[in-house]
């Protein structure tokens, strides 16, 4: 098996993960208010209040975090349309628009992430759950932090030009891409420039999903059975209180 079969592989796994978990927290986390307590004798209703709270937002932070993964690789399919697009906006301001979005993607999946670890370390005190809590800050990726700002490698000397301010006085350079009219002349073509940016930066849009992919199969993977369980757990005490309640 080559390494993308495997990789391919774990997605589905993950994915297939995802789907039971999701499947057993419709029993009875759908509702945030969890309108089953009625049902429950009263001395149960607090504790299993409390771990419902906490079982939904471990199983919100989880698909929060995968959610963002689509939507990068959703953004991916769509960026190079916007790049290429003949608009009244500049060369500058539409990859500056990918670019920024890109860096909102990252850091929303950085925060995703570091929730789950704190909702799943809680909720397995919480619960009394024989597993191990998670180190938070080696489970948040920094994919942010990671995100270099693609430019033209003709000019490898210009820098991150589109992510900085729109004028900068300090550095007047980087406005110098910003407009044809001046564009000087001992660099490479104003199109050529582009062009290389726009290619620069589709793949570190690749990169980053492909990051993003691969640290959320790890994560569904190495802490999505643990969720599970706890769920399941909580799906039967639910069960056995409400068919003890209504025993005649």
């Amino acid at each position: 098996m080559t390494i993308v079969e495997a990789e391919a592989a774990a997605s589905q796994i993950a994915a297939g993960l995802l789907d039971r978990i999701i499947d057993d927290a419709k029993v009875s986390l759908s509702v945030a208010d969890a309108p089953y307590l009625s049902s429950l004798p009263e001395f149960a209703r607090n504790p299993i209040a409390v771990a419902h709270d906490k079982l939904r937002e471990i199983v919100e932070a989880l698909l929060q975090f995968e959610t963002v993964c689509e939507d990068a690789w959703e953004f991916q399919r769509i960026a190079s349309g916007l790049t290429q697009a003949e608009e009244a906006s500049r060369p500058y301001q539409r990859l500056r628009f990918v670019h920024s979005h890109l860096e909102y993607l990252c850091t929303s999946f950085d925060e995703a992430v570091m929730r789950f670890g704190v909702c799943y370390n809680a909720g397995l005190e919480l619960l009394s759950a024989d597993e191990e809590p998670v180190d938070v800050g080696s489970l948040t990726p920094g994919i942010r932090s990671n995100l270099q700002a693609a430019h033209g490698e003709t000019l490898p000397n210009v820098g991150p030009w589109y992510t900085a301010s729109p004028k900068s006085a300090e550095f007047p350079f980087l406005n110098t891409p910003r407009i044809a009219s001046r564009w000087p002349d001992e660099w490479p073509s104003f199109a050529e420039f582009y062009a290389e940016a726009d290619k620069a930066l589709t793949r570190e849009i690749q990169r980053c999903c492909e990051e993003m992919r691969a640290r959320s199969t790890s994560i569904v993977l190495a802490h999505g059975p643990a969720v599970l369980e706890l769920v399941g757990r909580h799906n039967t005490i639910v069960r056995n209180f409400q068919s003890q309640n209504h025993t005649p």
